[in-house]
């Protein structure tokens, strides 16, 4: 499970681009970091869950969250791709 989050209430044009993509490391970089580390023992074992959450920011575009809407629908986006690919080959334990 993914659950990372931080807040950074913030116009696009007055974030420094230090806080961008510290906002983007924090947020979406991990989530890749996650999916990659966790992808290949469960296509060992034939099975496995990923679950990566993402903000509401991302979904609905709240004024000033640029930033985490930018990374959390990043999030969005690689985890429907990566289920893509790999849905097939895994099936879900319960």
């Amino acid at each position: 499970v993914h659950c990372v989050g931080s807040i950074l209430l913030k116009a696009a044009h007055l974030t420094s681009l230090d806080e961008w993509r510290r906002t983007l490391a924090l947020n979406l970089d991990s989530a890749f970091y996650g999916l990659k580390a966790a992808v290949a023992p469960m296509q060992a074992q034939g099975a496995g869950s990923i679950v990566l959450l993402r903000s509401v920011a991302a979904g609905t575009g709240l004024a000033s969250h640029e930033a985490i809407a930018a990374a959390k629908g990043g999030v969005e986006g690689l985890v429907r791709a990566a289920a893509r690919r790999a849905g097939a080959r895994l099936r879900r334990r319960r």
